[in-house]
């Protein structure tokens, strides 16, 4: 990515960690969902667990702050915080593909296969 993208997504970042705490729903589009996604990818990106552990405990309080208020939010927040745990399955679940396909590979060239 070209250094002004990455000033902006530095920018977006900074801006997040600040006001973070004022950001009261929890949805994919509008709340900490969306907010989570985005530091995991960011922390991916810039190579700092910093943002993925900022994610880790957002995610915390999303699935605390769901599992109290089931009963009384819409269908549309659970759904919306559900998208968001699949993706982040879905993610994790490429991500060790490719390094279980990669070991594989290197083991294969080690045997001389």
């Amino acid at each position: 990515m070209e250094k002004n993208g990455h000033i902006k997504l530095q920018s977006i970042a900074n801006i997040l960690l600040i006001n973070i705490q004022h950001i009261d729903k929890l949805g994919l589009w509008n709340g900490k969902m969306g907010v989570i996604l985005f530091f995991y990818h960011y922390g991916r990106y810039v190579d700092k667990s910093f943002y993925e552990d900022v994610a880790d405990s957002l995610l915390d309080l999303v699935i605390e702050a769901v599992s109290r208020s089931a009963h009384s939010d819409s269908y549309a927040l659970l759904s919306s915080v559900g998208i968001g745990i699949e993706y982040l399955l879905k993610v994790i679940l490429m991500i060790y593909w490719k390094i279980l396909i990669n070991t594989c590979r290197e083991v294969a060239v080690g045997l001389h296969l």
